[in-house]
């Protein structure tokens, strides 16, 4: 079961952590001393390792779905989405047309970069979180986790011209290419936000600019060399 569900074109925490693939990933890499150190204080000696792996998650799925913490997770998610247009808004480095208003490209990984770290900023100094067995490597799997999900549902909300998902500050996501290589950590691909001229006027009109502008900067993406992709990314994590 995900972590997240949509709701309309909305992302909502679930309250509910089930073991994620991803936990095996990081038990056998990142988390792999933590697990054995408590496996030895434990002293189990038969499947210890896995005894302890399942002690560490279980740990977490308490603290993540206590009632303290629960809202102040929901907040983040809810943020996800809206955190797109600040990025669109204040980076003006982000790929994006000339024309006015334009469509602006904001790179998954990107987006995924900046919400772990309000993740860590927001949630990272709770005391839940905090006195977790597993300590700051399960809380950085917890952040990269949650954020993984969280992408990976905004995706499924497949934003279009004709049915946007709203973003902060009034730009709307028209779009979304899972498929580009940016090379950077994180979920590959990008979303396409536009900002219409008048807040309350996305007519017909609005949405032709827009996907005129949406094709226009794609052609260009396309073109983009894997050193022109680098330094440009480059360039809007310094502004970021």
């Amino acid at each position: 079961m995900s972590w997240i569900k949509i709701v309309g074109k909305g992302l909502e925490y679930t309250g509910k952590l089930a073991q994620a693939k991803g936990f095996e990933e990081w038990a056998e890499n990142q988390g792999r001393a933590v697990i054995e150190k408590l496996a030895l204080d434990r002293g189990f000696k038969i499947f210890r390792g896995r005894r302890a792996e399942s002690e560490i998650f279980d740990d977490l799925r308490r603290a993540a779905t206590s009632e303290a913490l629960k809202k102040a997770i929901q907040a983040q998610v809810a943020n996800f989405q809206l955190l797109l247009g600040t990025l669109a808004q204040k980076n003006q480095e982000l790929p994006q047309t000339s024309g006015y208003p334009p469509v602006i490209a904001v790179p998954r990984g990107f987006h995924s970069a900046a919400a772990i770290g309000i993740l860590r900023n927001e949630l990272g100094g709770s005391d839940e979180l905090t006195r977790l067995k597993g300590g700051e490597a399960l809380k950085e799997f917890f952040f990269a986790e949650l954020t993984q999900q969280m992408a990976d549902a905004l995706l499924k909300t497949e934003p279009s011209i004709k049915k946007p998902v709203t973003s902060a500050g009034e730009w709307l996501v028209i779009g979304a290419d899972p498929n580009f290589k940016w090379d950077i950590d994180g979920p590959g691909g990008h979303y396409y936000l536009f900002k219409p001229k008048y807040s309350s006027k996305y007519d017909k009109d609005a949405q032709k600019l827009a996907a005129d502008e949406l094709d226009t900067l794609a052609v260009y993406l396309a073109k983009l060399s894997r050193d022109q992709k680098r330094a440009m990314m480059e360039k809007a994590n310094a502004a970021w």
